[in-house]
């Protein structure tokens, strides 16, 4: 047996992990193979977690870091250089890496990523890594299957990081270098802000040249429309320019992804005469000024799509709401219908924006497509209740609805809807008519897990429906629900029914509650991961204060209390040990700019936010507590892990 000198006969640590470890002679007498199968199934969080525990954990924790196939960091973990090379170095297996880069400042260890095994590499917030970024991609990962990269998700800051990486056009540069390399790639995701322009015509020229066929999957944006048809309209190396009918340089494409600053029938067009094979079609646009009738989307776009793509399985064409112009206007009913009969296999549907599009146009997808399971309509002024009048009649069994912003909408639309058992998401936010019938018609779906009521009419006795009902909801979302009162929460867990054991996400901004409502969270035993209290101007310091002491404080990965206004003094609630596990901080706007630098201070693993805008003017900065992985870096304070290892969770 393996001995180490040294060791602390008793771990002080969490529930879960002093049960494993509460002695180290136990630990001791388990077979090597034992332990290193058992690590060699966990996943990087609960490898860093045991490497904490105690020395001879952390060794063969390294051990089974090193012979990780796939390592997907969790999205609200933010790793700098040193502790990506504590993750990854000396891994000669892995395929498949996620990774968020918004602490890796500069590009001095990019090989600690770039590994010639990679077949799967997902990296967001890249603003700050310059463009041998994407060099180093293609000399490495030639092997490369799956690619996705995001830009420009920080607003100005993210501005200010690429404008400072990308002087030269290196991002450009780049990008045809990593394409060269990467032979095999068959998924390509770019994503970046749409105030940013990373990549330049020649770059956007050199996909289809340099893909050689290969993709399946192309997802692109922010875009302007003359640089998505360059994209879809470049030819094959081996075809000369004069032949009339080139085949496309995409002959294996079946999905296509695409924010644009706007869609217009030539496009649709283009994608129609290249990709007549195509499954999935996603556009979205979002103007800066009103579409001249050349420039736009209008009834021959949307026919060509049910005309000439019969086979696609998921189509949506969304104009966004906070764009200078929010519908298309030059699209009618007969251009829907066209689409929904032409397009019989599909089975998602998501539309937005149609302002001249009614309940007659709609319906074609509802009758014409028994295979539909995700029904998506937003933005649409024109739909009313007489569109699922005989809803219960139709052949088709969704999973998911969203009406969203779709105003005419009452309870009797809802009440239809419902008769479905196999929903499992329902959205109607904004839908200012919808009220108390509603939700107790859904309190009774056996699936139903995520129900978004932004802005609607519901009050408490619609909540206690809900509360009294079965279904197994993890995310909630009440915002804006002006109707509603502490005694509506209350009621809402106070049969500790199914929401107790299955909520995970709760939204309840914008409303008058008062400490009672956070008291009757905290008194339900319920465990929450996001919690959302921001505009509540009702809340004071004590409701902090009952929450800290609930089983959600073990559990709140995310708490957004911006612009309470009663709530005081909360910096000694979000100390150790309250909260172990809160990575993310919305503080009230009249906390004090000096108690907040504190606070993260203490808590360099939380991020705390001031402004009213969920991504930006952040305080503080995540950081990893992966130093445990390193020789000699186990404090007194390490081990005592019922701080901050509790449940044996470190990331």
């Amino acid at each position: 047996m393996l001995k180490e000198k040294g060791y602390r006969g008793r771990i002080q640590g969490g529930e879960t992990m002093s049960k494993l470890v509460e002695r180290m002679g136990d630990l001791e007498l388990l077979p090597i193979t034992v332990l290193q199968t058992i690590l060699g199934s966990l996943d990087v969080a609960n490898l860093c977690s045991v490497a904490a525990s105690c020395r001879l954990l952390r060794v063969y924790a390294k051990e089974a870091l090193q012979e990780l196939e796939s390592v997907h960091i969790p999205r609200d973990t933010f790793l700098n250089w040193k502790e990506v090379d504590i993750i990854l170095a000396g891994n000669s297996r892995l395929k498949s890496l996620d990774l968020d880069c918004v602490r890796l400042i500069d590009a001095k260890e990019l090989n600690n990523f770039t590994k010639p095994t990679l077949e799967d590499l997902a990296l967001y917030n890249c603003d700050t890594l310059s463009s041998s970024l994407l060099v180093e991609i293609g000399q490495q990962c030639s092997s490369l299957r799956c690619l996705r990269l995001q830009f420009g998700s920080r607003g100005e800051r993210s501005a200010r990081g690429i404008f400072s990486c990308n002087r030269d056009g290196g991002y450009s540069k780049g990008l045809e270098l990593l394409l060269a390399g990467c032979k095999q790639l068959e998924s390509l995701c770019l994503r970046w802000d749409a105030l940013l322009r990373i990549f330049d015509t020649d770059a956007f020229e050199s996909i289809p040249r340099l893909t050689e066929g290969s993709l399946k999957s192309l997802e692109l944006g922010f875009l302007a429309e003359r640089d998505a048809r360059s994209v879809l309209e470049g030819l094959s190396a081996d075809v000369p320019q004069q032949i009339s009918n080139p085949p496309s340089c995409y002959p294996l494409l079946e999905r296509l992804c695409l924010s644009l600053n706007r869609i217009t029938d030539s496009l649709v067009a283009t994608i129609a005469a290249n990709l007549p094979q195509l499954k999935d079609l996603d556009l979205s646009d979002e103007p800066t000024e009103e579409p001249l009738l050349g420039f736009d989307l209008t009834n021959v776009g949307v026919i060509t799509i049910g005309t000439s793509l019969r086979q696609l399985c998921h189509v949506s064409l969304v104009r966004k709401p906070d764009s200078f112009t929010a519908f298309f206007k030059r699209v009618s009913d007969l251009g829907i219908l066209l689409l929904g009969n032409g397009c019989e296999e599909l089975e998602t549907v998501r539309l937005g924006g149609f302002s001249r599009v009614t309940d007659a146009g709609i319906k074609s997808f509802l009758t014409s497509c028994p295979r539909l399971t995700t029904f998506e309509l937003s933005n649409m002024n024109q739909v009313t209740d007489l569109l699922f009048h005989d809803f219960p009649a139709t052949p088709v069994r969704l999973q998911g609805v969203t009406l969203s912003s779709c105003h005419l909408l009452t309870d009797a639309t809802v009440v239809r809807v419902a008769e479905c058992r196999s929903l499992q998401s329902v959205d109607l936010k904004n839908c200012k008519s919808i009220g108390d019938e509603s939700l107790k018609a859904l309190s009774c779906l056996p699936q139903l897990k995520t129900l978004l009521l932004n802005g609607t009419d519901v009050s408490d006795y619609g909540l206690w429906w809900l509360g009294q009902g079965v279904t197994p909801l993890s995310r909630l979302s009440l915002r804006h629900c002006v109707r509603l009162t502490s005694r509506g929460i209350h009621s809402l867990f106070a049969r500790r029914g199914f929401l107790t054991y299955t909520l995970e996400f709760l939204d309840l901004s914008g409303i008058n509650l008062t400490n009672d409502a956070v008291s009757s969270i905290a008194c339900s035993g319920i465990e929450l991961c996001e919690l959302w209290l921001r505009d509540c101007p009702l809340l004071t310091s004590e409701s902090i204060a009952k929450l800290a002491d609930s089983p959600s404080a073990k559990s709140l990965r995310f708490l957004d209390l911006w612009n309470s206004k009663g709530i005081k003094e909360i910096s000694r609630w979000f100390r150790k040990p309250y909260f172990p596990r809160l990575r993310f901080l919305g503080v009230p706007k009249t906390m004090n700019a000096a108690r907040i630098l504190d606070l993260a201070e203490a808590r360099p693993t939380l991020m705390i936010k001031r402004s009213g805008r969920r991504n930006s003017d952040w305080m503080g900065e995540c950081v990893g507590m992966l130093d445990a992985l390193s020789e000699g870096s186990i404090t007194e304070e390490d081990l005592n892990l019922d701080t901050w290892f509790a449940e044996g969770e470190l990331l």
